[in-house]
This record gives structure tokens, C-alpha cells and sequence, in this order.
């Protein structure tokens, strides 16, 4: 990925347990500290977060995630992270890296080299894209999704490392939309999906969105053009149904976008999947006992207990108070986003707000995307998403 680019835009119309255990495995590698492309991957990183909390939610699934962020982001983390994944026959995986990347004029794969060292350009850091796909389709997972928003141009100074080929307009969450879309893609589909920001040879584009404020010309950074894109485009546009719910078109859509956007870049996509609904019970909304995700686990379960629907109302509330001492600071604010993370459908007091989730009968997931803590380690300021029964 190379240095920002502006793109005019127009405005652009959570983890989850599961009862029968099936897991959404989201491993998130975003080189977020290197000074040219470090602020437009944050957010990368934060909308692969918003996204995989989301599909796991709708689908049902147990999520965990493998984050390399900031100095995790190298091969070593990743490797690791790798080689210790288990997956049970119905589990599915999503990897999504942003960052640079690069190939050697002899690689024969048409995805990239990963570049997993911020510092500096130490070619042993490198992973190349069909090395990840190896290491996934050995651990026996449903669905492997594979996606990467890095550059794919060549240099003479990079080395091949070892080839095989994939052989193998509405912000507020609508359950009932999302929830189908994301079934028919995610459980709908058994095999591989990898695809990557641009073919090879070619450099792939951040995105900046150029505005003046007051008189003055500001930028607001929205991250790769290949994952804005295919997150808040085609997916989106495919929840909606105003394209086929499909991997094929969704890829179609993507690059499609990118082009009338005036980027040169073409996504490079491949895909070996079979038809293969998952016999796994589905739950009603009504049935489903609702879910809590965040970074802290602690917090979660907290969270979890406060809208329990089997607990009695005033034990909810009086819990809601509880919480409220225990991890929020005076004056703490919650923000309460749509799908695309950041248009904010409410925003209120932190101790309003676990009063209203604590009597709120159509919660089925709470995600909590970002936190802000004082030195204290109290929450000063938090971001979700609400999924919710409109029955």
C-alpha cells in the first residue's frame, strides 16, 4: 500500500456465544505504525473489528480473534498464531491483512508478499499470501476467507519464497436484512476465498476524503480503497439486496467500485467453493440468549449478566449501577453506532446507558468496538453497535 491518495466520495448510503459452539476464527494483521500508511490502516483494523464482530453475531458463531496491531504485527506473532489454530469441521476463518506488501519478480502466485516488519525493510519478515493459505486450508475449517489490502509490485530485491498455488442507505443495523446476507454468505458456502487489493505488479491506493471545515482543508482518513470497498460498498449493497447475495459478485462489485472511483488497482480474487448449507440448528432471535464482545473479557461477562433476560428486572438494574461504579469514570460517555461504525444513532451517558440496555427486552448482541480509559484504567468512553430484535 503506498502513500494516500484523496477520493472524493459522496456519503455512503459483535463476538457472539454460540449455543452449539461453532467458531468464527478472525485473525486482524494491520501494520498501523508505519508513518506513511499507519493512520489510514487503524482504520482498516477497526472496520475489519466492526465487521467480524457483526457476522458472528448474525451467524451465530463463537468468535476469537488474533490481532497483530502495532509492533504485534510481525511474523513471528503470526506464525505463531498460525500453527496453534484449531478449528472444528464447522468453524470458519477470516484473515484480513492491511499494511505493505510486495513480490519478487519470480514469484509465480498472483497474491502478494506480505511485509511483516514496520521498522524497516528486512525481507526474512516477509510472508507470502499463498503461505497463509496453506497453514488455513490444513486445519479443517468450513469456510476460509483470506483477504489482504497491500501493494502486489514487483521489486528485483525481494526473493521468491516458495510457490504453490490456491489449489485447493440506512446506518442503523437491520437484523433481519443482515442476518440472511451473512447466513447465505458464511453458511451457506464451503471451501476457500482468497483475494487481494490489486494483480500482480500492480500498488494498491489508501483513501482520504478531502474536506473543508471551517475554512479550512481537512482530511479524514478511510483506509484502504480495497476494503472501503468491499465492506461498506459491496457488502453493504448486498445486505440491502440490491446485489446478488453472492462471493462472486460481491468481488465483482468491489472492483467495480474501485474503477469509478478513478484507482487504477484491480483486486485479483480466487475462490474454490461448493454449495453446502450447514446443517447447524439456527436460533430465532427470541430464542437466542444475547451476547456480549469486547476486549476485556471481564467486562463482557459483566456486561453478559446485565442483559440476561433471566435475571429479574430490578436485579438487572441494580446491577446497572453496580457496573457503572466498577468500570466507568465520572461523566463517561457511550456512543452507539450503525453498521459502518461511524454514524452515531445515540449517544448518552455511560450509567443511561447500562440502564437501558439493563431493561431492554430485543437486545441480541452488544459489540464494543473502542474503548477509552483514563490513567485509572476507567472507561472514559466507549463505542458500540446494538443488534436488536425489531419484533
Amino acid at each position: 500500500m503506498k502513500t494516500l491518495k484523496t477520493l472524493a466520495l459522496t456519503a455512503m448510503l459483535l463476538a457472539t456465544v454460540s449455543t452449539y459452539g461453532q467458531t468464527l476464527h478472525i485473525f486482524n494483521y494491520c501494520n498501523t505504525l508505519d508513518s506513511r500508511i499507519g493512520e489510514s490502516v487503524k482504520v482498516d483494523h477497526e472496520r475489519l473489528t466492526r465487521e467480524a464482530l457483526l457476522i458472528g453475531a448474525c451467524i451465530n458463531y463463537e468468535t476469537a480473534s488474533y490481532n497483530g496491531i502495532g509492533s504485534a504485527c510481525s511474523k513471528e506473532n503470526l506464525m505463531s498464531d498460525l500453527d496453534n489454530l484449531r478449528c472444528g469441521k464447522d468453524d470458519i476463518v477470516l484473515f484480513y491483512y492491511s499494511g505493505h506488501g510486495v513480490r519478487s519478480t519470480q514469484d509465480q502466485s498472483p497474491f502478494p508478499q506480505m511485509m511483516l516488519k514496520y521498522e524497516a525493510y528486512q525481507q526474512d519478515k516477509f510472508v507470502p499470501v499463498h503461505t497463509v493459505v496453506e497453514k488455513l486450508s490444513s486445519k479443517g475449517a468450513r469456510l476460509v476467507i483470506v483477504l489482504t489490502d497491500c501493494c502486489n509490485s514487483e521489486s528485483s530485491m525481494v526473493s521468491a519464497k516458495g510457490e504453490s498455488p490456491l489449489s485447493r442507505d440506512n446506518s442503523a443495523i437491520d437484523y433481519e436484512k443482515i442476518e440472511a446476507a451473512y447466513k447465505k454468505l458464511f453458511l451457506e458456502n464451503k471451501g476457500i476465498i482468497v483475494a487481494t487489493s490489486s494483480k500482480a505488479g500492480q500498488t494498491s491506493e489508501c483513501a482520504v476524503l478531502e474536506q473543508i471545515i471551517d475554512g479550512r482543508k481537512q482530511f479524514k482518513h478511510l483506509g484502504g480503497v480495497f476494503s472501503l470497498g468491499l465492506f461498506e460498498y459491496a457488502l453493504y449493497y448486498a445486505v440491502l439486496g440490491r446485489i446478488p447475495t453472492q462471493w462472486d459478485s460481491i468481488m465483482y462489485h468491489t472492483s467495480d467500485f474501485i474503477s469509478r472511483k478513478g484507482y487504477t488497482q484491480v483486486p485479483y480474487y480466487e475462490a474454490r467453493l461448493s454449495s453446502q448449507p450447514t446443517a447447524i440448528p439456527t436460533q430465532t432471535p427470541s430464542q437466542a440468549q444475547p451476547t456480549v464482545h469486547a476486549i476485556d473479557n471481564d467486562f463482557a461477562k459483566d456486561i453478559s449478566r446485565l442483559i440476561d433476560a433471566g435475571q429479574r428486572p430490578a436485579q438487572r438494574l441494580s446491577l446497572a449501577d453496580e457496573l457503572s461504579q466498577k468500570y466507568f469514570s465520572q461523566g463517561a460517555k457511550v456512543a452507539t453506532v450503525g453498521r459502518n461504525g461511524s454514524t452515531v444513532v445515540d449517544y448518552e451517558n455511560a450509567a443511561d446507558w447500562l440502564q437501558r440496555i439493563a431493561s431492554s427486552k430485543n437486545i441480541i448482541s452488544i459489540n464494543i468496538i473502542k474503548e477509552s480509559k483514563n490513567n485509572q484504567g476507567m472507561r472514559q468512553y466507549i463505542t458500540v453497535q446494538e443488534i436488536r430484535n425489531k419484533k
